[in-house]
């Protein structure tokens, strides 16, 4: 019993230390990456502008991760992607940012 714990568990986290999802955004050359860090484990929220990142930590307990969607929400910002659907949106201050075309590695 102890075993099979064991390997689900392992599944688990290397599962969750494998999520990349990158979306274009309705922001003029900006893209979007939902990242987990596989040396921290940590989750990040990337804004891409050309050469420049803009990493936003994903706090684990405001971070829901499931097979179908992920969503985050803090006091900054709210993010919902739709992992089916391949769509999402960012609500961040008082702007909505509509993510398409998002990208699961």
């Amino acid at each position: 019993m102890k075993k099979i714990l064991l390997t689900l568990c392992l599944l688990f986290s290397t599962y969750s230390m494998a999520l990349e999802i990158q979306c274009r955004s309705s922001v003029e050359n900006v893209d979007i990456v939902v990242k987990t860090s596989p040396d921290s484990g940590f989750t990040y929220l990337l804004f891409l502008q050309g050469d420049a990142v803009s990493p936003m930590p994903m706090e684990e307990e405001n971070l829901n991760i499931t097979s179908q969607d992920v969503d985050f929400k803090n006091n900054d910002i709210s993010l919902h992607l739709s992992r089916s659907e391949s769509n999402g949106l960012i609500i961040l201050e008082n702007q909505q940012i509509i993510l398409t075309e998002c990208i699961e590695y």
